[in-house]
């Protein structure tokens, strides 16, 4: 098992606990950000956050990119959401 190498930004923190994930996730059917979670050391609610932000950075790189903290990415993220309710 390969565990993710120290990033330097917390997008590439998201993306790479992402791909560990994924990976994860293709080994074992079951697998869940909780068990990734354990795996890496890190809380369940933090891994799901990063999971949250690395797959609303694949449709949104330059917004998501333009944010200097997770929470600020995070609070983003809840914008984008509501906006979408919005629409539909």
């Amino acid at each position: 098992m390969t565990i993710p190498v120290k990033p330097s930004s917390w997008v590439e923190t998201a993306l790479q606990i992402r791909a560990y994930h994924v990976q994860q996730l293709k080994n074992d059917e079951k697998h869940t950000a909780a068990k990734t979670a354990k795996q890496l050391n890190r809380s369940r609610s933090s891994i799901c956050e990063y999971l949250k932000i690395a797959s609303w950075y694949k449709t949104h790189p330059v917004q998501i990119g333009r944010c200097e903290t997770i929470h600020e990415a995070l609070a983003l993220i809840s914008k984008l959401d509501r906006e979408r309710e919005l629409q539909d």
